[in-house]
């Protein structure tokens, strides 16, 4: 069993396969990774998220300009639509559906970084 305690913040290694009986995040408690990429659990029965408790990958895909559906100067990252396109006619990038792909960073343009 995987417990998260109220409160804390849990990072697990990315791109190794995880396996529980059983995951509870406690109340405000956070799971992610640590470096980013992608988390694989796999939760045998149940998998319990109290009041404000969650699953964060925020900011924890492609870096801008990178990735399957990256988007190129300014432009935004594409997944299962396509991202907006950017400053000077920047492209957006590819569609693409595959969920156990990471997100696609949208494009940097001049000095201003991309999403991640």
């Amino acid at each position: 069993e995987l417990c998260v305690d109220k409160g804390q913040i849990v990072e697990l290694s990315s791109g190794k396969q995880y396996e529980f009986n059983s995951i509870v995040i406690k109340e405000s408690g956070t799971l992610t990774t640590k470096n980013g990429g992608k988390l694989l659990i796999k939760c045998n029965n149940n998998l319990i998220l109290e009041n404000n408790a969650s699953i964060n990958l925020n900011a924890k895909g492609f870096s801008s300009n990178d990735g399957f559906g990256k988007g190129v100067d300014g432009a935004g990252g594409s997944y299962c639509t396509k991202g907006g396109d950017g400053w000077n006619m920047g492209n957006s990038g590819t569609i693409y559906n595959d969920k156990l792909e990471m997100g696609s960073g949208g494009g940097s343009w001049g000095d201003f970084d991309g999403g991640n």
